[in-house]
């Protein structure tokens, strides 16, 4: 496997049937640039770009989606990755909104997950697999609405869940076994916080402050 670096500003990345590539790296560091890739698989992702957007679907060990100015919708797969550190998966934009579905099931070190937005809607849905160790998932906004649909009734580890926003409400559904150890925090202000939680174990605080 080769490392794919791709440095083209002003000019728009796409492509599609991507699917037979198999990469170690992807990075891109673009700027007014618009990213839109179809099934592509490495083992790290790491695309970045300013003032547009980031679509697609993506399958790696370890996926980092940055823009600003611009929103992120993506369809992740994410499995094992090859340095045999914890999968994981970071997002982040601003000024636009966010819609991930991520896929964990081909990976059993569990997940690191990160997303946040600001003055647009984040909205995650996540499914865990069986795992050998914990798994933590955030999902962040501010001014916008945030909504996390998560199923980890497989993962058999402790799982923590954090939810953000401000003057913006909070959506969150939770599937766990109810022996596996949970911890959850969901956080707004001025506005209200719905929290669905499925065969739960303990500790979830809500704040709205």
């Amino acid at each position: 496997m080769e490392n794919l670096i791709i440095d083209i500003p002003n000019s728009s990345l796409s492509g599609d049937g991507l699917h037979n590539l198999i990469w170690n790296k992807v990075k891109s560091d673009l700027s007014n640039s618009s990213i839109a890739l179809e099934t592509l698989h490495a083992d790290t992702i790491d695309l970045r770009t300013s003032n547009s957007s980031i679509s697609g679907s993506y399958e790696a060990g370890h996926i980092d989606l940055n823009t600003s100015n611009g929103s992120i919708s993506a369809k992740l797969v994410v499995h094992e990755p090859r340095d045999g550190r914890q999968s994981s998966v970071t997002t982040k934009t601003s000024n636009s909104g966010l819609e991930l579905h991520v896929d964990a099931t081909p990976t059993g070190q569990g997940l690191w997950m990160d997303n946040s937005t600001r003055n647009g809607k984040a909205i995650v849905g996540c499914l865990l697999g069986p795992a050998s160790r914990g798994s933590y998932v955030s999902v962040t906004s501010a001014n916008s609405k945030v909504e996390l649909s998560l199923d980890a009734s497989q993962t058999g580890q402790p799982l923590e869940v954090h939810t953000k926003t401000s003057n913006a409400s909070i959506v969150t559904s939770i599937m766990v076994p109810q022996d596996q150890p949970f911890k959850g925090l969901a956080q707004t202000s001025n506005s209200s916080v719905t929290v669905n939680l499925v065969s739960y174990a303990c500790c979830l605080t809500m704040c709205d402050t």
